[in-house]
């Protein structure tokens, strides 16, 4: 079925229904299932520098540019997992990222709508074909 756009650009999923979407470099991707879930797919290059501020919080400002990339990716995909149920709108700033070899934590940093702070979506991450994917559920 076609998945149109509510107003505020987010998936209009039929009923009972969740999912994500996310595209990069020409390619597009969608999940779909039961609970949250985030989806992002971004093209496998360092973050630009001229976002690193925006995007990074200091204690994830060391990392190298690639994974630096990584981060932004995993904050799109928890941002995407939590909208759904929040409707909440917010900055880089309110999720901190922990990377392991394969895997993510993105921690919130303050309340957002059910979400208290210190509230953490876990997930994965694959590099390779020259792109970064991300998700969680």
């Amino acid at each position: 079925v076609a998945i149109p756009m509510a107003i505020d650009r987010s998936p209009v999923w039929p009923e009972g229904v969740t999912g994500s979407i996310s595209h990069a470099g020409g390619w597009a991707m969608a999940a779909v299932g039961e609970g949250t879930i985030g989806l992002d797919l971004e093209v496998d290059a360092d973050l630009p520098e001229d976002i690193r501020d925006t995007v990074l919080l200091p204690q994830e400002r060391d990392l190298d540019p690639r994974l630096a990339r990584v981060v932004f990716s995993a904050k799109e995909a928890a941002y995407k997992a939590q909208y759904p149920r929040s409707r909440a709108l917010f900055g880089f700033e309110t999720l901190a990222i922990t990377l392991g070899d394969d895997s993510f934590r993105a921690v919130f940093q303050r309340d957002v709508g059910p979400f208290a702070a210190g509230h953490v979506i876990d997930g994965r991450f694959a590099i390779g074909a020259g792109f970064i994917v991300t998700g969680t559920q």
